[in-house]
């Protein structure tokens, strides 16, 4: 798919897209730069760190305030050889923003 626009379900906001990958169990599966993926992470306020250029992501949700994060479930989002993250790594509940 071409370059678009995306959503993460249940948070404001969109975010824009380099392409799609295949859907993920219906979700949008969204390919993006590293800027975007870092604006995303902060916007979002969910548990992350960077080693170099790969995004080290852990849910949140769960925790409790001050609560460390179980390392065995982080996700590690590596650039391709373009710079570009795929998010259907993460497996969360991406849709194509559609304008409104």
């Amino acid at each position: 798919m071409a370059n678009g626009a995306f959503e993460l379900d249940g948070y404001e906001g969109y975010w824009p897209a380099v392409r799609f990958g295949d859907p993920w169990n219906g979700w949008a599966t969204p390919v993006v730069t590293g800027t975007v993926l870092a604006g995303l992470l902060a916007h979002i306020d969910g548990g992350h760190r960077w080693d170099g250029d790969c995004a080290i992501v852990w849910p949140t949700a769960d925790l409790m305030p001050g609560e460390p994060h179980d390392p065995d479930i982080e996700d590690r989002i590596s650039p391709d050889i373009d710079g570009q993250y795929d998010l259907g790594a993460l497996g969360w509940t991406f849709v194509e923003h559609r304008p409104r």
